[in-house]
């Protein structure tokens, strides 16, 4: 028999923080799109009696409750502000958009925060232009070129990486493919 822990009169026969910890979030209970999801989870953590599973998901719901109930912080408004003003558009720009907006409304500020920080970064990237070392790279990976299998997979995505602005993820893609071709270069 299993116990209903969406019913409080069962809550006694849980552990005192975890109490502590419901009646918190019962008492400032608002609604976000995944809260249904993160309360079931919980659920199921304290039916399989993973109570520090379960605990960090009901954490989660209690964090976002109160993020939700105190609003967007300045910073992250400035933030959202600077993304707007500065607009740059590259192909994954209104995914990213949409996700910063999911993470806003769940109430998950730190990786809306992320998210927008990645897009406005992007938007810098792209305004900047490639930097000159990523350029001579890129080169210097055509002038050597040495076929694999995987090769115009790699560069593809590499390219996708340059016209998203990550020019970072852009770099590690050329550098993979530089080295690959070195290793086939000595074995030819």
């Amino acid at each position: 028999m299993s116990n209903n822990f969406n019913d409080p009169s069962n809550w006694h026969l849980l552990p005192a923080e975890l109490v502590a910890l419901l009646n918190c979030i019962q008492q400032g209970t608002l609604s976000y799109p995944e809260r249904e999801s993160h309360w079931q989870q919980a659920q199921d953590y304290l039916l399989n009696g993973n109570y520090s599973m379960a605990e960090h998901m009901f954490d989660t719901v209690r964090i976002r409750q109160e993020n939700l109930r105190q609003g967007i912080s300045p910073d992250l408004r400035l933030l959202m502000q600077a993304v707007q003003a500065n607009a740059v558009n590259y192909p994954e720009r209104g995914d990213n958009l949409q996700q910063a907006q999911d993470y806003l409304l769940n109430g998950n500020y730190s990786m809306a925060e992320h998210m927008f920080d990645t897009v406005r970064s992007r938007q810098d990237n792209l305004r900047q232009g490639i930097p000159p070392a990523l350029v001579l790279l890129i080169q210097a990976v055509k002038a050597d070129a040495v076929y694999y299998p995987e090769r115009e997979d790699n560069l593809q995505q590499a390219q996708d990486y340059l016209q998203n602005g990550n020019y970072t993820m852009a770099e590690h893609m050329f550098d993979t493919v530089r080295s690959r071709q070195d290793n086939l270069r000595k074995i030819q």
